[in-house]
């Protein structure tokens, strides 16, 4: 969900990054050549859950350089429907498949090259990675 978004919130359970999927969108970017691509998002990752030092199920969607984890459960009332919906969910510190996809993706990253093979595809990748850096200092 984009920050934009009227729902977002930061803190919100599927706002956050979710340490395990995050891995898998980078390990997509190997599949298809971008060994660059798989290694810059990965590291963001690693660098979360070193700075939060747990693997929880997620973390803080804020794009800020210390990363938070919610705090507390935080339930909203939909009156139209008479239903309750958790907003905000406290995420386990230790989640078996955050965990799983660190182990993962630092036994790939002994396997796999620094960058694409491909003339064109790593000045793509070199692209990207220059774009989020120059958006979010990364």
């Amino acid at each position: 969900m984009s920050s934009r978004e009227k729902a977002y919130g930061d803190l919100r359970y599927h706002c956050g990054v979710w340490p395990d999927k995050s891995n898998r969108v980078a390990e997509a970017m190997s599949h298809i050549g971008l060994f660059g691509l798989d290694r810059f998002m990965g590291s963001r990752t690693t660098g979360l859950l070193d700075n939060v030092r747990c693997v929880p199920e997620h973390i803080s969607g804020e794009d800020s350089e210390e990363p938070k984890l919610p705090q507390k459960d935080l339930y909203v009332y939909n009156t139209t429907y008479k239903e309750l919906h958790l907003a905000e969910q406290v995420p386990p510190l230790g989640q078996t498949w955050g965990a799983t996809s660190e182990i993962g993706k630092k036994k790939r990253y002994e396997t796999i090259p620094q960058h694409a093979f491909a003339e064109e595809a790593r000045k793509f990748e070199d692209e990207i990675i220059a774009d989020i850096r120059s958006r979010y200092a990364a």
